[in-house]
């Protein structure tokens, strides 16, 4: 919540505030920015929530983009007559929320 409050354009218009910011919090910010840049599809931050210990606080953003994806991109149904349930759609959903959900609590 701090950081997205940070990257809000009010905050970052605020020149001379910025400038008198210790180096120290800026390089740590500059960090936090590189873990939550979205290239390469939120790859740090994927790591990060990888390698970290449960139970953890996850951004649900990376999630619900997983899940939109799979959503729009598998068939919910298959088969000639469109009568099966598509069993990897369903696994695919259980696998990103077991990741980003259930590995996080205790």
């Amino acid at each position: 919540g701090v950081y997205v409050g940070l990257c809000e354009p009010h905050v970052q218009g605020l020149k001379k505030t910025w400038e008198i910011i210790p180096q120290n919090v800026i390089t740590k910010y500059d960090d936090m920015k590189k873990k939550f840049s979205a290239s390469k599809n939120f790859r740090e931050l994927r790591e990060l929530v990888g390698s970290s210990p449960s139970p953890c606080l996850v951004y649900p953003g990376v999630a619900l983009r997983d899940l939109i994806y799979i959503h729009d991109s598998m068939q919910t149904y298959v088969g000639p007559d469109k009568s099966c349930v598509n069993l990897h759609k369903l696994y695919q959903v259980y696998s990103v929320v077991k990741t980003w959900h259930t590995d996080r609590i205790q």
